[in-house]
């Protein structure tokens, strides 16, 4: 890796480290945050398959309600609640906004359904019409960059290794359902050089993952990108996955760092899966038609950068094509 490149990533750990000194608020608002999801726990799972998936928020989880949102290639179109032993579906009016902006010229969009603030219930005729309506496959969605995440994950999180080409990585999910980590940083503005302390209404990282090597684990953090651009190449969008990877750093090492370690899904303990009790953290770049897959290397070895003496950073890249890995570097090596 480049020694300017290095320098540059270094600054943004120092930048972020010194944002997370001057507002130390944040350790008490996650330490809340994981109280309530520990105590959230779901009762029952609906039948949801095909094109519509489960997600969730830290917001959600902190509802007495059992309730997650759906989701049609990574755009939201729906949400599900657990009522009365069954399941209702809730249409809100920014789903139903959405729906007729973006399905309604297709076959089978029903308003009374899908364009208009209603529910009812998962079992019932207009459940019935909901699910075939999103059984379709073909169907274009606002953001690219949604349906190409929402692709990853479900490679990735495909239990038979002979189904992937990256072994050994699986997404992590809040109560079985996929999320994205909430961070007190507004980091998508470092492309362009500044990143803000946003406290609860900072960004999310894109996927957060857990990854086996050996006798090893390692949290992984995924930025994620639909389309190589020049302006953003995987050099500057990097220094996105490094905010987001200090700040989990810092929080693996604040009072309620063990137990978010174990909610993500981490049966050792934290600090000992490494033989000089270090956590390492792997920052990943997942974009199309990446060509330098060493640019994050250090001759046969993934670039490294050290937080502090309790955790490593390394970084690495993940060619994608057609929402699954195509190829990766050697940080999953």
């Amino acid at each position: 890796m480049q020694e300017n490149l290095r320098k540059d990533y270094q600054a943004v750990i120092h930048e972020v480290t010194q944002l997370l000194s001057s507002h130390p608020d944040w350790q008490q608002d996650f330490a809340r945050y994981l109280n309530a999801i520990q105590k959230h726990e779901a009762k029952l799972k609906p039948p949801v398959s095909g094109y519509l998936k489960e997600y969730t928020t830290i917001s959600l989880e902190m509802q007495t309600a059992d309730e997650r949102i759906l989701r049609y290639k990574g755009q939201e179109v729906a949400h599900i609640r657990a009522e009365d032993g069954g399941f209702n579906v809730y249409i809100t009016s920014k789903n139903a906004e959405s729906n007729k902006a973006y399905f309604a010229s297709y076959d089978g969009y029903r308003a009374d359904v899908l364009g208009q603030g209603t529910s009812y219930p998962w079992v019932s005729e207009k459940g019935d019409i909901f699910r075939a309506f999103f059984a379709h496959p073909d169907m274009d969605t606002k953001s690219k960059e949604h349906a190409v995440e929402s692709a990853l994950i479900s490679d990735l999180e495909q239990m038979r290794s002979e189904n992937k080409t990256l072994t050994n990585i699986q997404p992590i999910k809040l109560n079985g359902r996929r999320f994205q980590m909430k961070t007190p940083l507004k980091a998508s503005s470092l492309i362009h050089g500044t990143i803000a302390y946003s406290g609860g209404n900072g960004g999310g990282i894109d996927i957060l993952a857990r990854y086996r090597n050996g006798f090893q684990n390692h949290l992984v953090v995924i930025e994620l990108k639909d389309s190589y651009e020049e302006s953003e190449p995987p050099c500057k969008v990097m220094k996105q996955a490094i905010a987001y990877a200090t700040f989990l750093a810092k929080l693996m090492e604040s009072p309620s760092g063990a137990a978010w370690y174990q909610a993500f899904g981490f049966h050792r303990r934290l600090f000992q899966d490494t033989d000089d009790s270090r956590l390492v953290i792997k920052c990943v770049v997942a974009m199309p038609d990446i060509e330098d897959m060493q640019e994050f290397d250090d001759g046969d070895a993934a670039a490294w950068l050290e937080i502090d003496d309790k955790v490593t950073l390394e970084l690495g890249c993940i060619c994608v094509a057609d929402g699954k890995v195509e190829r990766y570097s050697r940080v999953f090596r």
